[in-house]
């Protein structure tokens, strides 16, 4: 992934964070989506790439994000 991430986007991930904390319901697949992905590379930027993030969607990896 090699890009730094923008303060844009770490606000983009708070704030999906904050709707599947405070109002669940309001979730929609764009909200996991960007939390999903954002915290991706969040932790792999953070960790110089030592730590991956891969998702399993219904038993297979997804690489969407």
């Amino acid at each position: 992934m090699g890009c730094v991430m923008e303060v844009s986007e770490k606000r983009q991930l708070l704030e999906a964070i904050d709707t599947l904390v405070k109002r669940p319901t309001a979730c929609t697949e764009e909200t996991l989506g960007t939390a999903m992905g954002y915290f991706k590379k969040l932790v792999e930027e953070s960790t110089q790439n030592q730590i991956g993030v891969h998702y399993v969607i219904n038993g297979e990896e997804d690489e969407t994000y």
